[in-house]
């Protein structure tokens, strides 16, 4: 903790940054001017956010007017948290295993055990210093990009309720990942976050289900832009955005979407790993006929999902993983509205399917 002082104290004294930025690589964060708007900061990990909070605390009169807060680092995900990923063999099958194959797993447990608890001590040690920045930065913050990767077990902390407590007056930009996909009986909804920004404009919300389109612009009577990333399954889109059953499988007649006028929709479905396997929630064959529905209807823009960012992270941690996130925040490209088609060469994942309805 001396030390993340010590660090803030001589960037104070050579400069005033006007981003904080973060990288555990080497298990340390530093701040690192950039030549963002005045008024950006970015801290990725807890030991960034510690140190950001600890910067704001010294310097109560400087603006701050966008924010990037992530939960976890790009060396987190690219390194799977420290978790090593390994098939453990049925109890009836140890006694086949060699020597070096037994203690080889043993390793692996002790890893992956330590991982965990650095996991639980991470979302333990997240809201406290969360709270400190955003009760500093609320009054004044114009864009805020609150990322959560970490998945919290049973019994541990909701960090998703950090950002409600508290009012956000002049927000316009506000982008929200959840750290674990939501089920019918979890009490939060992004709606609750509608009183606390009277002014939102522009809403992307990842792996968070929206319900309704008509319900959204009731409860942000002032929204222009929403993005919808990670949707998987049909039942996770907007009522007005799911086809009638009856016309899944003639989607080119379906009836059109029903999109509030004053609303631009982009929509980025995820991509499971299990599609190619069959062993996904739905089909391939048609997850790619929505793709085709969602891409031929005017009244949503379509991106597709990144074929490297799955590929590098797998199919949770690379929905919008961190280091995208930051480059979309940076360059304020979270609203661009995508010219893609989703023709065959574009559909990267047609490739991964063998069965008969694809080939």
């Amino acid at each position: 903790m001396l030390f993340a002082v010590l660090k803030v104290l001589l960037a104070t004294f050579l400069h005033s940054p006007t981003a904080c930025f973060a990288s555990d690589g080497d298990a340390q964060a530093f701040l690192v001017p950039t030549g963002l708007q005045e008024g950006t900061y970015i801290a990725t990990g807890l030991p960034a956010i510690l140190e950001l909070a600890a910067y704001l605390d010294l310097h109560p009169d400087l603006p701050v007017t966008r924010l990037l807060l992530a939960d976890v680092t790009p060396h987190d995900l690219a390194t799977n948290f420290g978790v090593i990923t390994c098939g453990i063999p049925p109890d009836d099958a140890t006694a086949l295993l060699t020597d070096a194959q037994e203690d080889w797993l043993a390793d692996v447990a002790y890893n992956n055990a330590k991982a965990d608890r650095h996991r639980k001590r991470a979302i333990r040690d997240f809201t406290a210093p969360v709270a400190r920045i955003l009760a500093r930065a609320a009054p004044s913050l114009e864009a805020l990009s609150f990322l959560l990767y970490r998945w919290a077990g049973d019994g541990e902390e909701d960090r998703r309720l950090s950002v409600l407590d508290r009012e956000f007056p002049a927000l316009r930009w506000f982008t929200f990942r959840n750290g674990g996909y939501k089920d019918d009986g979890d009490p939060f909804s992004i709606m609750q976050f509608a009183a606390r920004t009277p002014g939102l404009s522009h809403l992307h919300v990842v792996g968070e289900p929206v319900r309704s389109l008509a319900a959204l612009r009731d409860g942000f009577p002032h929204l222009t832009h929403l993005r919808i990333s990670g949707f998987n399954f049909l039942f996770q889109l907007p009522e007005e955005l799911q086809p009638d059953p009856a016309d899944f499988y003639s989607m080119t007649s379906a009836a059109p979407f029903s999109v509030p006028g004053n609303i631009t929709v982009i929509v980025q479905p995820g991509f499971d790993d299990l599609f190619h396997s069959g062993g996904a929630h739905i089909p391939l064959y048609q997850y790619r006929q929505l793709f085709r529905r969602l891409a031929d209807d005017p009244a949503v823009h379509l991106r597709l999902p990144i074929e490297e960012d799955y590929c590098k992270y797998s199919h949770f941690n690379g929905l919008f993983p961190v280091g995208r996130a930051i480059a979309e925040f940076e360059e304020e490209a979270e609203w661009s509205i995508p010219l893609q088609k989703c023709t065959d060469d574009e559909c990267w994942w047609i490739r991964r399917c063998t069965c008969q309805m694809c080939e």
